[in-house]
């Protein structure tokens, strides 16, 4: 499995164990791109990694949404694909 020059998408990217995958990541050469549901937390991560790519969604299957943004996954990957082109997003 090759560890650079891949596209990461992290899923609670902006705190705690995501982040740090996103820094490791990152430093291994990996575009890398985080998903949080707190705009202020992923303020935070654009100002101190200006290298990474962030994007403020709520995951979350369909028949589980109780409130908010409802995005689901096959959602966030078409935009991910269109602003990034088909490179590795989504595959797997």
């Amino acid at each position: 499995m090759q560890l650079s020059q891949n596209t990461v998408f992290i899923t609670g990217g902006s705190s705690g164990i995501g982040l740090a995958f996103a820094e490791k990541l990152m430093s291994l050469q990996n575009t890398v791109i985080v998903c949080g549901r707190t705009q202020q937390k992923l303020d935070v991560v654009r100002q101190q990694y200006p290298q990474i790519h962030e994007m403020l969604a709520w995951l979350l299957w369909p028949d589980t949404a109780e409130c908010g943004v409802r995005t689901n996954l096959h959602h966030v990957l078409a935009n991910l694909r269109a602003a990034l082109g088909d490179r590795d997003a989504g595959r797997g």
